[in-house]
């Protein structure tokens, strides 16, 4: 998309450039000069700075970069508008959902075998070897 995304977002938002400008920090003519594309690089510390105001992150800005996941961008770009304690919830309520199977992955799954005595019978624990040995043979074989 590019540096273009400025545009359309600062439209989407209903900012004038003047507004933006004051919003950012970033100076009204370096701005100008982004829109129009007579800037095609600026600064780091002016893309930061805009993609704080525009809600949007400094990946959005690059070419390059192809967007292979538009649920982790949207993701990014809705985290990126909350505040610190927003955030905080959001971290905690996510690392929530990572330790409830249905909601992860399988290719991420980790299968853990103890080696301590756990009071099981030999019976069991032998058992529980097979079925370990089972999972680890099927994860070899894909």
């Amino acid at each position: 998309m590019g540096l273009e995304i400025i545009e359309e977002l600062k439209k989407k938002k209903n900012l004038t450039s003047k507004e933006l400008s004051e919003m950012s920090g970033v100076p009204l003519g370096t701005l100008n000069k982004i829109l129009n594309r007579t800037t095609k690089d600026p600064k780091l510390e002016t893309l930061k700075a805009l993609s704080k105001v525009l809600g949007c992150t400094l990946d959005d800005f690059d070419d390059d970069i192809e967007i292979k996941d538009k649920k982790e961008t949207t993701l990014i770009s809705n985290f990126n508008k909350l505040n610190e304690t927003g955030k905080d919830e959001a971290i905690k309520r996510v690392s929530e959902l990572t330790e409830i199977n249905k909601y992860t992955q399988e290719e991420n799954e980790i299968y853990t075998l103890a080696a301590h005595d756990d009071g099981l019978s030999p019976e069991k624990s032998k058992e529980r070897l097979n079925k370990a040995k089972e999972i680890f043979k099927e994860m070899d074989e894909e």
